[in-house]
Protein backbone atom coordinates (compact mmCIF):
# COMPACT_ATOMS: atom_id res chain seq x y z
CA UNK A 1 0.00 0.00 0.00
CA UNK A 2 2.76 2.57 0.73
CA UNK A 3 4.45 1.70 -2.49
CA UNK A 4 1.51 2.28 -4.19
CA UNK A 5 1.02 5.62 -2.74
CA UNK A 6 4.41 6.86 -4.13
CA UNK A 7 3.89 5.56 -7.17
CA UNK A 8 0.19 7.06 -8.08
CA UNK A 9 1.70 10.17 -6.09
CA UNK A 10 4.74 10.37 -8.68
CA UNK A 11 2.61 9.70 -11.41
CA UNK A 12 0.03 12.59 -10.88
CA UNK A 13 2.18 15.01 -9.18
CA UNK A 14 5.27 15.89 -11.10
CA UNK A 15 6.71 17.97 -8.67
CA UNK A 16 10.10 17.06 -8.82
CA UNK A 17 10.57 18.17 -12.16
CA UNK A 18 12.91 21.44 -12.58
CA UNK A 19 11.71 24.44 -13.82
CA UNK A 20 13.79 24.45 -17.02
CA UNK A 21 12.31 20.88 -17.97
CA UNK A 22 9.19 23.00 -19.49
CA UNK A 23 7.08 19.89 -18.08
CA UNK A 24 3.47 20.63 -16.89
CA UNK A 25 3.73 21.10 -12.72
CA UNK A 26 1.05 21.80 -9.94
CA UNK A 27 -0.63 19.11 -11.41
CA UNK A 28 -3.03 19.45 -8.27
CA UNK A 29 -4.53 22.61 -9.52
CA UNK A 30 -6.83 20.70 -12.07
CA UNK A 31 -8.49 18.71 -9.04
CA UNK A 32 -12.01 20.07 -8.19
CA UNK A 33 -11.26 20.69 -4.14
CA UNK A 34 -15.09 21.13 -3.70
CA UNK A 35 -18.37 18.59 -3.36
CA UNK A 36 -20.41 19.79 -5.89
CA UNK A 37 -17.71 19.83 -8.37
CA UNK A 38 -16.78 16.66 -7.61
CA UNK A 39 -20.75 15.28 -7.68
CA UNK A 40 -21.25 16.44 -10.73
CA UNK A 41 -18.55 14.06 -12.67
CA UNK A 42 -15.30 16.63 -11.84
CA UNK A 43 -17.01 19.47 -14.00
CA UNK A 44 -14.63 21.73 -14.24
CA UNK A 45 -17.38 24.58 -14.53
CA UNK A 46 -20.78 23.92 -14.45
CA UNK A 47 -22.10 27.98 -14.47
CA UNK A 48 -25.85 27.29 -13.15
CA UNK A 49 -26.44 27.52 -9.23
CA UNK A 50 -23.07 29.40 -8.06
CA UNK A 51 -22.11 30.13 -4.71
CA UNK A 52 -18.89 31.29 -3.74
CA UNK A 53 -16.54 28.03 -4.89
CA UNK A 54 -17.26 29.41 -8.35
CA UNK A 55 -14.20 31.36 -7.97
CA UNK A 56 -11.65 28.08 -8.17
CA UNK A 57 -12.82 27.36 -11.96
CA UNK A 58 -14.47 30.69 -13.39
CA UNK A 59 -14.11 34.11 -10.84
CA UNK A 60 -16.51 35.75 -13.30
CA UNK A 61 -19.72 33.42 -11.41
CA UNK A 62 -18.58 35.08 -8.53
CA UNK A 63 -20.86 38.14 -10.11
CA UNK A 64 -23.90 36.28 -9.69
CA UNK A 65 -23.39 35.56 -5.69
CA UNK A 66 -25.77 38.13 -3.84
CA UNK A 67 -24.95 37.28 -0.40
CA UNK A 68 -21.78 37.06 1.86
CA UNK A 69 -20.87 33.81 1.53
CA UNK A 70 -17.82 31.09 3.34
CA UNK A 71 -17.77 27.67 2.66
CA UNK A 72 -15.68 24.72 3.91
CA UNK A 73 -14.58 21.64 2.66
CA UNK A 74 -12.36 18.71 3.30
CA UNK A 75 -11.56 15.81 0.87
CA UNK A 76 -10.82 12.46 1.27
CA UNK A 77 -9.13 11.32 -1.87
CA UNK A 78 -7.37 8.08 -3.30
CA UNK A 79 -4.51 6.51 -2.16
CA UNK A 80 -4.63 8.33 1.70
CA UNK A 81 -4.58 11.23 -0.04
CA UNK A 82 -6.65 14.64 1.90
CA UNK A 83 -7.27 18.09 0.34
CA UNK A 84 -8.80 20.75 2.28
CA UNK A 85 -10.62 24.10 1.33
CA UNK A 86 -11.57 27.42 2.36
CA UNK A 87 -13.59 29.72 0.43
CA UNK A 88 -15.04 33.11 1.22
CA UNK A 89 -16.63 36.03 -0.94
CA UNK A 90 -17.66 39.30 0.09
CA UNK A 91 -20.11 41.40 -2.91
CA UNK A 92 -20.16 44.90 -2.82
CA UNK A 93 -23.01 46.81 -4.11
CA UNK A 94 -22.11 48.64 -7.51
CA UNK A 95 -18.43 47.68 -7.02
CA UNK A 96 -18.35 43.81 -7.92
CA UNK A 97 -17.42 40.91 -5.85
CA UNK A 98 -14.11 39.93 -3.88
CA UNK A 99 -13.07 36.33 -3.03
CA UNK A 100 -10.03 34.97 -1.15
CA UNK A 101 -9.25 30.96 -0.92
CA UNK A 102 -7.05 28.50 0.08
CA UNK A 103 -6.47 25.32 -0.77
CA UNK A 104 -3.89 22.21 0.73
CA UNK A 105 -3.60 18.83 -0.37
CA UNK A 106 -1.21 15.96 1.57
CA UNK A 107 -1.00 12.36 2.45
CA UNK A 108 -2.55 11.30 5.83
CA UNK A 109 0.01 8.77 6.52
CA UNK A 110 3.78 8.58 6.76
CA UNK A 111 5.44 7.01 4.18
CA UNK A 112 8.82 5.50 4.31
CA UNK A 113 11.55 6.28 1.13
CA UNK A 114 11.71 3.01 -0.74
CA UNK A 115 15.53 2.75 -2.53
CA UNK A 116 16.03 1.34 -6.05
CA UNK A 117 17.21 -1.62 -4.10
CA UNK A 118 14.16 -1.95 -2.53
CA UNK A 119 15.03 -1.14 0.73
CA UNK A 120 14.17 1.60 3.34
CA UNK A 121 16.11 4.93 3.18
CA UNK A 122 15.52 5.45 6.66
CA UNK A 123 13.37 9.08 5.27
CA UNK A 124 10.16 9.53 4.89
CA UNK A 125 8.26 10.92 1.88
CA UNK A 126 6.83 14.35 2.35
CA UNK A 127 4.21 15.83 -0.04
CA UNK A 128 2.45 19.02 0.27
CA UNK A 129 0.56 21.11 -2.20
CA UNK A 130 -0.86 24.89 -1.22
CA UNK A 131 -2.45 27.44 -3.26
CA UNK A 132 -3.98 30.51 -2.32
CA UNK A 133 -5.86 32.80 -4.26
CA UNK A 134 -7.80 36.04 -4.44
CA UNK A 135 -10.57 36.89 -7.04
CA UNK A 136 -12.33 39.66 -8.16
CA UNK A 137 -15.71 39.84 -10.20
CA UNK A 138 -17.27 42.63 -12.02
CA UNK A 139 -20.91 43.84 -11.44
CA UNK A 140 -23.57 42.99 -14.19
CA UNK A 141 -22.31 44.81 -17.09
CA UNK A 142 -25.50 46.15 -19.18
CA UNK A 143 -27.50 43.86 -16.80
CA UNK A 144 -26.20 40.58 -18.82
CA UNK A 145 -22.12 40.79 -18.91
CA UNK A 146 -19.38 39.70 -15.84
CA UNK A 147 -15.88 39.58 -16.24
CA UNK A 148 -13.51 37.97 -13.21
CA UNK A 149 -9.72 37.82 -12.54
CA UNK A 150 -7.95 35.38 -9.80
CA UNK A 151 -4.27 35.42 -8.90
CA UNK A 152 -3.10 32.67 -7.28
CA UNK A 153 -0.14 31.60 -5.48
CA UNK A 154 1.39 27.77 -5.42
CA UNK A 155 3.61 25.89 -4.05
CA UNK A 156 4.81 22.09 -3.97
CA UNK A 157 7.09 20.25 -2.05
CA UNK A 158 8.12 16.07 -2.78
CA UNK A 159 10.53 14.85 -0.47
CA UNK A 160 12.98 16.61 -1.10
CA UNK A 161 12.16 18.97 -3.83
CA UNK A 162 9.80 22.22 -3.71
CA UNK A 163 8.75 24.46 -6.45
CA UNK A 164 6.44 27.66 -6.19
CA UNK A 165 5.09 30.54 -8.23
CA UNK A 166 2.39 33.06 -9.16
CA UNK A 167 -0.26 32.31 -11.59
CA UNK A 168 -3.83 34.21 -12.70
CA UNK A 169 -7.03 32.88 -14.07
CA UNK A 170 -9.57 34.78 -16.23
CA UNK A 171 -13.27 34.52 -16.93
CA UNK A 172 -16.76 35.51 -18.50
CA UNK A 173 -20.09 34.85 -17.63
CA UNK A 174 -23.03 36.00 -19.83
CA UNK A 175 -27.10 36.13 -18.74
CA UNK A 176 -28.66 35.43 -21.57
CA UNK A 177 -32.67 36.15 -20.94
CA UNK A 178 -32.52 35.48 -17.29
CA UNK A 179 -32.56 31.47 -17.43
CA UNK A 180 -29.73 30.67 -19.78
CA UNK A 181 -25.99 31.17 -18.75
CA UNK A 182 -22.77 30.69 -20.48
CA UNK A 183 -19.24 31.15 -18.81
CA UNK A 184 -15.72 30.96 -20.51
CA UNK A 185 -12.59 30.72 -18.26
CA UNK A 186 -8.47 30.81 -18.91
CA UNK A 187 -6.98 28.96 -15.57
CA UNK A 188 -3.55 29.41 -14.52
CA UNK A 189 -1.83 31.64 -16.78
CA UNK A 190 1.67 31.65 -15.70
CA UNK A 191 3.90 35.03 -14.61
CA UNK A 192 7.12 32.82 -14.89
CA UNK A 193 7.65 31.69 -18.64
CA UNK A 194 10.02 29.45 -17.26
CA UNK A 195 7.65 26.67 -15.80
CA UNK A 196 4.67 25.60 -17.88
CA UNK A 197 1.39 25.31 -15.28
CA UNK A 198 -1.75 22.50 -16.93
CA UNK A 199 -3.22 25.43 -18.52
CA UNK A 200 -6.59 24.93 -19.24
CA UNK A 201 -9.50 26.86 -21.00
CA UNK A 202 -13.27 25.90 -19.58
CA UNK A 203 -16.14 26.68 -21.15
CA UNK A 204 -19.99 25.63 -19.93
CA UNK A 205 -23.30 26.55 -20.57
CA UNK A 206 -26.03 25.82 -18.47
CA UNK A 207 -30.46 26.49 -18.20
CA UNK A 208 -32.27 26.65 -14.83
CA UNK A 209 -35.49 25.52 -16.24
CA UNK A 210 -38.10 25.57 -13.50
CA UNK A 211 -40.65 22.51 -13.81
CA UNK A 212 -43.02 23.50 -11.03
CA UNK A 213 -43.42 26.02 -8.37
CA UNK A 214 -41.31 23.15 -6.13
CA UNK A 215 -39.18 21.47 -8.73
CA UNK A 216 -36.27 22.88 -10.96
CA UNK A 217 -33.58 21.17 -12.78
CA UNK A 218 -30.54 22.62 -13.79
CA UNK A 219 -29.17 21.02 -16.88
CA UNK A 220 -24.97 22.28 -18.30
CA UNK A 221 -22.66 21.24 -20.58
CA UNK A 222 -18.98 21.97 -19.98
CA UNK A 223 -16.13 21.75 -22.57
CA UNK A 224 -12.32 22.10 -21.48
CA UNK A 225 -9.08 22.00 -23.60
CA UNK A 226 -6.77 20.96 -20.80
CA UNK A 227 -2.90 22.08 -21.22
CA UNK A 228 -3.25 22.75 -24.53
CA UNK A 229 -3.24 18.90 -25.73
CA UNK A 230 -6.32 17.35 -25.18
CA UNK A 231 -10.24 18.03 -24.69
CA UNK A 232 -12.49 16.98 -22.10
CA UNK A 233 -16.51 17.01 -22.02
CA UNK A 234 -18.86 16.89 -19.09
CA UNK A 235 -22.22 16.24 -19.04
CA UNK A 236 -24.07 16.79 -15.74
CA UNK A 237 -27.36 18.32 -14.13
CA UNK A 238 -28.66 19.36 -10.83
CA UNK A 239 -32.63 18.57 -9.30
CA UNK A 240 -33.43 20.86 -6.77
CA UNK A 241 -36.54 19.78 -4.82
CA UNK A 242 -38.04 22.96 -1.82
CA UNK A 243 -39.99 22.21 0.94
CA UNK A 244 -40.97 25.00 2.46
CA UNK A 245 -37.32 26.20 3.75
CA UNK A 246 -35.72 23.22 2.96
CA UNK A 247 -33.99 22.72 -0.47
CA UNK A 248 -32.92 19.35 -1.38
CA UNK A 249 -30.68 19.03 -4.66
CA UNK A 250 -29.70 15.91 -5.95
CA UNK A 251 -26.49 16.05 -8.81
CA UNK A 252 -24.66 14.01 -11.00
CA UNK A 253 -22.52 14.00 -14.17
CA UNK A 254 -19.78 12.44 -16.22
CA UNK A 255 -16.79 13.86 -17.63
CA UNK A 256 -15.16 11.65 -20.87
CA UNK A 257 -12.25 10.60 -21.48
CA UNK A 258 -12.09 9.85 -17.52
CA UNK A 259 -9.20 9.86 -15.67
CA UNK A 260 -8.20 6.43 -15.01
CA UNK A 261 -11.29 3.73 -15.80
CA UNK A 262 -14.82 4.31 -17.14
CA UNK A 263 -16.29 4.72 -13.86
CA UNK A 264 -13.68 7.85 -12.60
CA UNK A 265 -15.52 9.94 -15.00
CA UNK A 266 -18.75 9.25 -13.33
CA UNK A 267 -19.68 11.56 -10.12
CA UNK A 268 -23.22 12.11 -7.66
CA UNK A 269 -23.97 13.68 -4.80
CA UNK A 270 -26.70 15.49 -2.94
CA UNK A 271 -27.20 18.93 -1.39
CA UNK A 272 -29.23 19.96 2.03
CA UNK A 273 -30.07 23.99 1.49
CA UNK A 274 -31.84 25.02 4.67
CA UNK A 275 -33.14 28.93 4.66
CA UNK A 276 -31.45 29.51 1.56
CA UNK A 277 -28.31 30.48 3.52
CA UNK A 278 -27.01 26.97 5.30
CA UNK A 279 -25.63 24.51 2.29
CA UNK A 280 -24.01 21.15 3.32
CA UNK A 281 -22.85 19.35 0.10
CA UNK A 282 -21.89 15.65 -0.21
CA UNK A 283 -19.85 14.76 -3.57
CA UNK A 284 -18.88 10.80 -4.17
CA UNK A 285 -16.26 10.01 -7.28
CA UNK A 286 -15.85 6.21 -7.87
CA UNK A 287 -12.80 4.28 -9.59
CA UNK A 288 -11.90 0.93 -9.56
CA UNK A 289 -8.51 1.31 -9.93
CA UNK A 290 -7.46 4.58 -7.55
CA UNK A 291 -10.19 4.52 -5.03
CA UNK A 292 -12.98 6.44 -3.93
CA UNK A 293 -12.88 10.09 -3.06
CA UNK A 294 -15.62 11.82 -1.05
CA UNK A 295 -15.71 15.58 -0.59
CA UNK A 296 -17.86 17.15 2.06
CA UNK A 297 -18.53 21.31 1.64
CA UNK A 298 -19.80 23.56 4.43
CA UNK A 299 -21.36 26.38 2.95
CA UNK A 300 -22.33 29.28 5.33
CA UNK A 301 -23.95 32.67 3.45
CA UNK A 302 -25.40 36.04 5.22
CA UNK A 303 -26.59 39.51 4.42
CA UNK A 304 -28.44 38.89 1.48
CA UNK A 305 -28.20 41.94 -1.05
CA UNK A 306 -31.41 43.72 -2.58
CA UNK A 307 -32.08 42.65 -6.12
CA UNK A 308 -31.41 46.05 -7.28
CA UNK A 309 -27.68 46.75 -7.99
CA UNK A 310 -27.27 50.27 -9.22
CA UNK A 311 -28.07 53.07 -7.98
CA UNK A 312 -31.45 55.33 -8.87
CA UNK A 313 -30.36 58.01 -12.00
CA UNK A 314 -31.49 61.66 -11.19
CA UNK A 315 -34.71 61.98 -13.15
CA UNK A 316 -34.57 64.11 -16.27
CA UNK A 317 -37.53 64.51 -18.25
CA UNK A 318 -35.91 62.81 -21.52
CA UNK A 319 -34.93 60.00 -19.39
CA UNK A 320 -38.38 60.06 -18.22
CA UNK A 321 -40.07 59.92 -22.02
CA UNK A 322 -37.83 57.28 -22.31
CA UNK A 323 -39.16 55.53 -19.83
CA UNK A 324 -42.29 55.36 -21.07
CA UNK A 325 -41.10 53.91 -24.64
CA UNK A 326 -39.52 51.69 -22.98
CA UNK A 327 -42.86 50.48 -20.86
CA UNK A 328 -45.00 50.48 -24.13
CA UNK A 329 -42.32 47.73 -25.70
CA UNK A 330 -42.66 46.09 -22.26
CA UNK A 331 -46.29 46.01 -22.85
CA UNK A 332 -46.31 44.63 -26.01
CA UNK A 333 -43.97 42.44 -25.77
CA UNK A 334 -46.11 41.14 -22.49
CA UNK A 335 -49.30 41.03 -25.02
CA UNK A 336 -47.41 38.69 -27.13
CA UNK A 337 -46.51 36.26 -24.03
CA UNK A 338 -42.73 37.30 -24.87
CA UNK A 339 -42.04 37.38 -21.08
CA UNK A 340 -38.30 37.11 -21.34
CA UNK A 341 -38.07 40.38 -23.84
CA UNK A 342 -40.66 41.98 -20.97
CA UNK A 343 -38.62 41.29 -18.28
CA UNK A 344 -35.68 42.98 -20.03
CA UNK A 345 -37.45 45.97 -20.73
CA UNK A 346 -38.91 46.74 -17.31
CA UNK A 347 -35.26 45.88 -15.83
CA UNK A 348 -33.79 48.41 -18.00
CA UNK A 349 -36.34 51.15 -16.22
CA UNK A 350 -35.21 49.90 -13.22
CA UNK A 351 -31.48 50.00 -13.87
CA UNK A 352 -32.26 54.24 -14.36
CA UNK A 353 -34.74 54.23 -11.52
CA UNK A 354 -34.22 51.76 -9.23
CA UNK A 355 -37.53 52.84 -7.30
CA UNK A 356 -39.66 52.84 -9.97
CA UNK A 357 -42.65 50.89 -8.49
CA UNK A 358 -44.83 50.24 -11.89
CA UNK A 359 -41.32 48.23 -13.41
CA UNK A 360 -40.81 46.23 -10.24
CA UNK A 361 -44.47 45.33 -9.88
CA UNK A 362 -44.06 44.00 -13.37
CA UNK A 363 -41.23 42.32 -12.82
CA UNK A 364 -43.04 40.31 -10.07
CA UNK A 365 -46.27 39.86 -11.77
CA UNK A 366 -44.03 37.94 -14.80
CA UNK A 367 -41.86 36.36 -12.70
CA UNK A 368 -44.81 34.41 -11.60
CA UNK A 369 -46.84 34.18 -14.69
CA UNK A 370 -43.28 31.95 -16.00
CA UNK A 371 -44.11 30.01 -12.16
CA UNK A 372 -40.57 31.01 -11.01
CA UNK A 373 -41.27 31.37 -7.60
CA UNK A 374 -38.00 32.14 -6.08
CA UNK A 375 -37.61 35.30 -8.23
CA UNK A 376 -41.91 36.22 -7.81
CA UNK A 377 -41.00 36.05 -3.88
CA UNK A 378 -37.75 38.21 -3.88
CA UNK A 379 -39.34 41.07 -6.19
CA UNK A 380 -42.87 41.14 -4.63
CA UNK A 381 -40.91 41.33 -1.34
CA UNK A 382 -39.10 44.30 -2.94
CA UNK A 383 -42.08 45.85 -4.12
CA UNK A 384 -43.77 45.85 -0.51
CA UNK A 385 -40.48 47.36 0.94
CA UNK A 386 -41.27 50.30 -1.32
CA UNK A 387 -44.83 50.12 -0.47
CA UNK A 388 -46.64 47.82 1.51
CA UNK A 389 -50.48 48.41 0.81
CA UNK A 390 -49.76 46.97 -2.36
CA UNK A 391 -50.53 43.53 -1.09
CA UNK A 392 -54.15 43.61 -1.48
CA UNK A 393 -53.76 44.47 -5.09
CA UNK A 394 -51.25 41.46 -5.16
CA UNK A 395 -53.56 39.37 -3.59
CA UNK A 396 -56.57 40.00 -6.16
CA UNK A 397 -54.49 40.39 -9.21
CA UNK A 398 -54.83 37.35 -11.57
CA UNK A 399 -51.33 37.46 -12.37
CA UNK A 400 -50.25 36.51 -9.05
CA UNK A 401 -51.89 33.04 -9.20
CA UNK A 402 -49.21 31.12 -9.19
CA UNK A 403 -47.36 32.78 -6.48
CA UNK A 404 -50.69 32.69 -3.93
CA UNK A 405 -51.22 29.20 -4.48
CA UNK A 406 -47.55 28.48 -3.37
CA UNK A 407 -45.95 27.82 -0.32
CA UNK A 408 -44.05 30.82 -0.63
CA UNK A 409 -47.05 33.02 -0.41
CA UNK A 410 -47.47 32.28 3.67
CA UNK A 411 -44.28 33.04 4.40
CA UNK A 412 -44.76 35.92 2.98
CA UNK A 413 -47.97 37.13 5.32
CA UNK A 414 -45.83 36.40 7.94
CA UNK A 415 -42.93 38.82 7.27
Amino acid sequence: MKIKIIIITIILFQSTLSASSKTSTAEFLLIQPYAKGASLGGAIYSPVGNDVNIQYNNPAGLGLVNKYEISFTHSFLFADLYMDYISACLPIRDFGTFGAGFVMMGMSDTVAEVGLDGLFTGDNIEFDNQAANLAYSTPKLFDTLLFGLNFKYYSMKLHKETFSGLSFDMGVSLLILNDLLFGIAVKDIEFDSSTVLPLAINTGIGYSLQLNKDISLNPSMGISLLKLNYFKINLNTEFVFNFNEISCLLRAGYSYPAEADFVSGLGTGIGIMINKKYKIDYGFKPSSELGMEHRISLVIGFGELAPIAKKKTPIRKNIQESNKEIFYRAARYRNLKLYNKALLEYRKIITRDSKNIKAAYNIASLYSIKNNIKYASMWIKYVLKLDSSLIDRIENDPDFENFINSDGYPDLLKK
